[in-house]
């Protein structure tokens, strides 16, 4: 199932007219924060430095920088232990701001939690629902050359 679903949104992500991460972002918070939030999110070398940054802005950050956040502790824990890492908060913020992400974001989360090999049965079943709201965006034969 999650390696299905996996492939099901880095395609649609693929086959989205609009490849980008959703333009949404959190109102109060203006753009500059967004883009240094991303700086920081992205130099962070561990798993615990990284998850304490987004546990102290969870809120304020966007969809872009919610994404960030999973695909960085995925690379990070690669080179580690990742059962170790408590990924609840993440977890949460993800389902939170599902409909704020577009095909790519929806991707990147899956490839995400998916290589931390999470067994969030609901995050799981949200990310596919989102996916095939997305799916609406390709064109016929688009999706006729997945089949």
């Amino acid at each position: 199932m999650t390696f299905f679903l996996f492939w099901l949104l880095c395609l649609l992500c693929v086959l989205s007219p609009c490849g980008s991460l959703s333009s949404h972002s959190v109102r109060s918070v203006p753009k500059g924060w967004q883009i240094e939030m991303n700086k920081l999110l992205t130099t962070r070398e561990n798993e615990e430095s990284l998850m304490d940054l987004f546990e102290r802005h969870a809120l304020a950050i966007d969809v872009v920088n919610l994404s960030t956040t999973c695909h960085r502790i995925a690379k990070l824990s690669k080179k580690t232990d990742a059962s170790r890492i408590r990924l609840d908060p993440l977890a949460a913020a993800c389902r939170r701001k599902m409909q704020l992400f577009d095909a790519k974001g929806l991707a990147i989360t899956a490839w995400a939690f998916a290589t931390l090999n999470v067994e969030d049965e609901g995050l799981l079943d949200d990310l596919a629902d989102h996916a095939g709201i997305q799916a609406y965006r390709c064109k016929g034969l688009e999706i006729a050359n997945l089949v």
